[in-house]
């Protein structure tokens, strides 16, 4: 299990979801495709486990995108993908086996400006395993 396993994982994953016209493995410096996610590590944390292994977590952040200034609703479109997003998730809790198991634990919605104006919910997943000393 390692950062980067578990992010080819959640991409791969994520390209199944055909509602999303663009998966990105980073977060780019221009999106080229509208609605879209992208996948971003952002810690990891140990925790002894017993007296041979930690348990340790990964966790990854996936942004979904779409245009503010399409003519479609776009909070009611991301709110449709976020649902596939997570039960896409929960259905392959071990991540493709990169982890013993796995949780999307929030989703925090805003706005915010790329190449034009945005709504974007994040979607925090961890990946928790067992790692022997």
């Amino acid at each position: 299990m390692s950062y980067v396993a578990i992010s080819y994982a959640i991409v791969s994953l994520l390209s199944e979801i055909t509602e999303l016209l663009a998966v990105y493995s980073k977060e780019p410096a221009e999106l080229l495709k509208y609605p879209c996610a992208t996948v971003s590590s952002i810690s990891h944390q140990n925790v002894p486990n017993d007296t041979a292994a930690n348990r340790r977590c990964y966790s990854h952040i996936i942004r979904l995108y779409y245009k503010l200034d399409s003519a479609n609703d776009a909070e009611g479109i991301l709110r449709s993908i976020a649902d596939l997003v997570i039960d896409k998730l929960e259905s392959h809790v071990s991540l493709n086996d990169t982890c013993d198991y796995s949780t999307p634990s929030k989703g925090i919605w805003r706005s915010a400006e790329r190449e034009v104006p945005v709504k974007v919910v994040e979607i925090t997943i961890d990946a928790y395993k067992r790692i022997n000393r």
